[in-house]
């Protein structure tokens, strides 16, 4: 299964997004697998300042003779947080639960292996792909609609916005019956241009800062992907808030009611000299880079040579089991400098083993002649995990954060991982641990579009050391945490939460130059509920998870800290409908209505839980069988039929095994509930009526 990214993931200029594919079984001995007939699709995406909301749908239809189950499975954009999914099989719409269970990529499979993915499913559903196994059986003939919902905080590069819609479902199947997108963009800047760069046909319609696109194809067989870029209007950055506070009866995960999300446009700052730079770039040239690994961080490395800012300075670094320094000093670009260093590069082969902690042990030391004004910069270029020297992750990482304490506490590790199959867990930490950005190549058709995006990112840094506060100190929790340095095109753009609705003053501050700097803004929090900003809650999660996996994979998992951190992870993804590494959207279509199911990532016992009395009123308790009596608490959820989660908190359990809660009118009317109780790795679950 492949993991989540949610370390400090590289803000590249576009979101993307995709077809879902159903499917029916694999195969592992021939590498295939069965997927449902998908006839039509449809894509809505509401964008409000850099903020979308998409609402994607498939339907599928079973055109075999058989009746079948499916699994759902959706190439999930690594920068997106799915907030719903839902879907129907006949009239009736189903809710899918958000649960406190890591998500399960198993597959039905013809040869028994149902862990396998199959190579070509693996590549269509990229990094972070999202599963969902659906109960209801599909009968011959008939059709299922399967909705997914997410949000993004769409990056931004020099005052353009890029949609990248990845299509190529031919290699799937060749053509699809309908096709329709719908895009909403709404913004705080005048939209100056909209140009889409794929597929003819589009209707666009744009009036100072709103535009609306749509198309409609049928019979299309999608062979490319779907892009779309927009224009700002330049000069007309600066500082731009949203908020949205919720009244005491609607906020139920946590005691603070006020929600923000603040952008603000770097290249209004000030007119200052692009800062003068150091870099070493740090390549794996190990075996496992042989092949198309090593020609690809060729590519990087050459465009990164001949994309330098005048006053920059480089150093080389290749490793394998030995490393080897290009220079014994900073070279400056010139242009035999840069031509020698070409030749350098493109010599490069790949063999031996992998001595990351030697590499770093040589390039971090290089930064010892450096002047304070310059900027210090690594990118370092890898395929994978260590192999000699030190391998552990937790001991890497430390050997790296002792060497740059020791030689340039202020330098920044940019990382750009080669390939599938890289080390996730340290080369995000790497990126998060050390004020760097992290991003994998593992699309060969957009390489030089990855690497480009990469490196300017990176490439004109105007303000350092980055710090946020303000008056009145009103505001907490804010992410990203630690605030990230600003680079010339870019926006920051942060997200917290406020109990204190009214006027803010918000500073900005760093060093510019050498020079300490801080600029001033103003806005006003809402003091009320504003329905079209709702997703700020959603923008608000998403980084604090971010925020909180980074800290979980700096220790070992089966620590007592990590634990801590994975049940915090685990209820916040539940209550605020966000998921997580530890959390997946689960079918309960089926079943008796009051009934009970009982899941478990180890194992499937049959059991469940028993609401007395049922229907409820005002109170009810929650029995839980013999088995658990051994747990002493438990995370107690409550979910209405919409999905929505009413409540969620930790709960002591009683000497007879029970758990007693009142339901308080203000959040609970009348209707249907599921309530979950997670014990360790087991979710336990019934539903119950509540009829007053």
């Amino acid at each position: 299964m492949k993991k989540y990214i949610f370390i400090l993931l590289l803000a590249l200029p576009g979101f993307s997004y995709s077809q879902g594919v159903a499917i029916v079984s694999t195969d592992s001995i021939n590498d295939t697998f069965e997927a449902l007939l998908l006839i039509k699709s449809t894509t809505n995406v509401n964008v409000i300042n850099q903020i979308s909301t998409v609402t994607s749908s498939q339907v599928f239809l079973n055109n075999t003779a058989d009746t079948l189950s499916i699994n759902f499975a959706f190439p999930l954009p690594e920068n997106a947080a799915a907030t719903k999914i839902r879907w129907k099989a006949d009239s009736l719409w189903n809710n899918a639960l958000l649960v406190g269970v890591p998500q399960d990529s198993s597959f039905s499979s013809d040869s028994g292996n149902t862990a396998f993915v199959p190579t070509e499913l693996d590549m269509f559903l990229g990094e972070t792909p999202l599963y969902f196994p659906v109960i209801s059986s599909l009968l011959p003939g008939s059709k299922i609609e399967i909705e997914i919902t997410y949000v993004e905080l769409l990056s931004y590069l020099n005052s353009k916005v890029r949609f990248n819609y990845p299509s190529k479902y031919w290699s799937i199947q060749e053509t699809i019956d309908s096709l329709t997108f719908n895009i909403h963009i709404e913004s705080y800047r005048d939209i100056v241009a909209v140009q889409t760069l794929t597929y003819d046909g589009w209707n666009v319609v744009t009036q100072d800062s709103i535009s609306d696109l749509f198309i409609g194809l049928t019979d299309i067989s999608l062979s490319e992907d779907f892009k779309i870029e927009y224009e700002l209007e330049p000069d007309s950055g600066g500082f731009f808030g949203i908020s949205t506070f919720y009244p005491d009866s609607t906020e139920r995960c946590d005691t603070i009611n006020g929600f923000f999300t603040f952008i603000i446009e770097p290249s209004t700052l000030t007119s200052v000299e692009i800062l003068p730079k150091d870099f070493v770039l740090i390549i794996d040239v190990s075996g496992s880079m042989s092949g198309t690994k090593i020609e690809q961080a060729k590519l990087a490395a050459n465009y990164i040579l001949n994309n330098f800012n005048p006053n920059d300075r480089f150093n080389i670094v290749k490793f394998s089991n030995v490393v080897d320094v290009y220079s014994n000093q900073f070279n400056d670009i010139t242009f035999n400098n840069i031509l020698s260093a070409t030749n350098y590069i493109n010599a490069l082969d790949a063999n031996g083993s992998t001595n990351i902690s030697g590499s770093f042990s040589s390039a971090l030391p290089l930064f010892s002649s450096s002047s304070p004004e310059r900027v210090k910069t690594i990118i370092f270029m890898t395929d994978g995990g260590a192999t000699v020297g030190i391998v552990g992750t937790n001991d890497l990482l430390s050997h790296v954060q002792n060497l740059r304490n020791l030689y340039a506490p202020d330098a920044s590790i940019n990382v750009l991982g080669i390939g599938q199959g890289v080390n996730e867990q340290l080369l995000n930490q790497l990126a998060f641990q050390n004020t760097g950005y992290y991003s994998i190549i593992n699309d060969i058709a957009n390489l030089s579009s990855i690497i480009g995006d990469f490196y300017t990112s990176i490439q004109s840094p105007i303000l350092l050391n980055t710090q946020i506060s303000f008056s009145p100190d009103i505001i907490s929790e804010v992410y990203p945490n630690p605030i990230p340095s600003i680079f010339q095109g870019q926006q920051l753009v942060i997200s917290g939460r406020y109990n204190q609705p009214g006027e803010l003053l918000v500073y900005l501050s760093g060093t510019s130059g050498g020079e300490q700097v801080t600029h001033e803004y103003s806005t006003t929090l809402s003091d009320s509920l504003i329905v079209e900003n709702e997703f700020l809650t959603k923008i608000w999660t998403k980084e604090k998870i971010k925020h909180l996996l980074n800290q979980y994979y700096s220790y070992d998992p089966s620590s007592t800290v990590a634990d801590s951190l994975k049940n915090v992870i685990t209820r916040l993804s539940v209550c605020r409908g966000v998921i997580s590494p530890f959390t997946s959207f689960l079918d309960v279509s089926s079943g008796d209505p009051i009934g009970f199911e009982e899941l478990s990532s180890k194992e499937s016992l049959n059991l469940g839980l028993i609401i007395f009395p049922n229907p409820v009123s005002d109170y009810l308790k929650i029995k839980i069988p013999n088995k658990f009596f051994k747990h002493k608490t438990a995370t107690v959820s409550i979910i209405n039929s919409l999905g929505q989660c009413m409540f969620i908190d930790t709960e002591n359990i009683d000497s007879d095994s029970s758990i007693e809660l009142k339901l308080p009118a203000n959040l609970f009317t009348n209707g249907i509930y599921l309530v979950t109780l997670q014990l360790e790795d087991t979710i336990l679950s019934a539903r119950f009526i509540l009829h007053r």
